[in-house]
């Protein structure tokens, strides 16, 4: 009837780990791990699944943790170290998955399917993988203050409440992100992605795109820095960017390509380019079409 397992320390190098619970109140519990080269696969089948970590340290670890069905939760205090490799998979029920990771050439994947899914990543640290999906219900990722440069970050959502919010440097301006790839893309549903990177410009070269069709896609982005290339498609129905009167919407900086293309529907842009030597294109096809960009 009680799945458990507790390890309240994990020491030492390419030590290999594998967990495997099926059916009932599936829990696991690291209470610290430390050390390189670990291998460590947990597998939790049906009913109340919960795995947490409270302190994972060293580099070329290998994470793999896999919930189908019922009250997942995975969580992390602290992943500190580098070139680890963690992956999350959820199916089914009131999904939540949360980690905190310190460190450079990280890989972190994350994958929901199914119900209250919700997603949250802290990060600190250059050249990190970060990619998060979610497939249906009511969809929510967080990703805060990445803090470092050359992040590859692709955020998938596909159907119902999505949102995203990707924030880094602002309020905190010694917070910068610089040469990072962001890539949202949200498919079906009330789709909303918030994008902030502002600290007075000092967040450079960064590559935005992100992409929403179907229902609401809502656009609340302010950007600070030089040199950025941000471009936004959207698809059918509500599309908007904003800014202006409904406030956010600002690109600030130097060198700042900025495209948006909305195809059908309410279209709407609005917002304000401020600095020299930008470039903006905006493309709208069918519907509402109204655009308004000030570049000062």
């Amino acid at each position: 009837y009680w799945s458990t397992f507790n390890v309240s320390s994990l020491q030492g190098n390419d030590n290999e780990l594998e967990v495997e619970q099926v059916g009932d109140r599936n829990a696991v519990a690291f209470s610290a791990i430390s050390g390189d080269a670990n291998e460590i696969e947990i597998e939790q089948d049906g009913l109340t699944n919960a795995v947490t970590f409270a302190t994972v340290i060293g580099d070329d670890n290998q994470i793999d943790l896999d919930q189908e069905g019922s009250l997942n939760t995975i969580e992390s205090n602290l992943f500190e170290g580098s070139n680890n490799e963690v992956s999350a998979t959820q199916v089914g029920a009131e999904n939540l998955m949360t980690a905190d990771l310190i460190g450079d050439n990280n890989e972190l994947t994350s994958m929901q399917n199914g119900d209250l899914n919700e997603a949250y990543m802290g990060v600190i640290g250059s050249d990190n993988e970060f990619t998060s999906a979610q497939i249906g219900d009511l969809n929510s990722i967080h990703l805060a203050n990445f803090n470092g440069s050359g992040n590859d970050v692709d955020l998938v959502q596909a159907g119902d409440e999505n949102a995203v919010l990707v924030q880094s440097s602002y309020p905190d301006v010694t917070l910068t992100s610089n040469d990072n790839d962001i890539d949202i893309a949200q498919d079906g549903s009330q789709n909303e992605a918030i994008v902030t990177l502002a600290g007075i410009l000092d967040s450079n070269n960064n590559q935005i795109d992100i992409a929403q069709s179907g229902t609401l896609n809502l656009i609340d982005m302010m950007v600070e820095g030089n040199n950025h290339s941000i471009d936004i498609s959207q698809t059918g129905e509500g599309n908007w960017v904003t800014g202006v009167e409904q406030s956010a919407f600002l690109v600030g900086g130097e060198n700042v390509s900025f495209s948006v293309t909305q195809i059908g529907n309410d279209n709407i842009v609005e917002g304000s380019v401020i600095g020299f030597d930008s470039t903006v294109s905006v493309t709208q096809i069918g519907d509402g079409n109204a655009a308004t960009i000030t570049q000062m």
